[in-house]
């Protein structure tokens, strides 16, 4: 494709791809995927770089506990919060008195 230019710098473990509107980069380590909490969601698009924040939500019928955003570790490549987020499953009495809330 001519709107694509593929070049390698001297770091060869960090390549960019590049075309005459955006730029692309996947850099070792980078968070790729969500920790493995069950229901846990986000809109967010990976990979993300390290130091960039997350917003995460649970699946219907889980309510979240613990942190709604949590961060890239630029050491681990693993995210990292305060409190551990985590998806409780509402019991059909509760989801039932949510739908009364809204």
């Amino acid at each position: 494709d001519s709107n694509c230019v593929t070049y390698w710098s001297g770091n060869t473990r960090l390549l960019s791809f590049r075309s005459k509107s955006n730029e692309f980069r996947a850099k070792p380590g980078a968070c790729t995927e969500l920790p493995d909490i069950s229901h846990l969601q986000t809109a967010t698009a990976f990979p993300v770089n390290y130091g960039d924040e997350v917003t995460v939500r649970c699946s219907a019928g889980h309510v979240l506990a613990g942190d709604d955003v949590i961060t890239c570790s630029s050491v681990t490549a693993v995210f990292t919060y305060n409190t551990s987020p985590s998806c409780i499953l509402l019991s059909k009495y509760e989801t039932g008195n949510m739908a009364l809330l809204e």
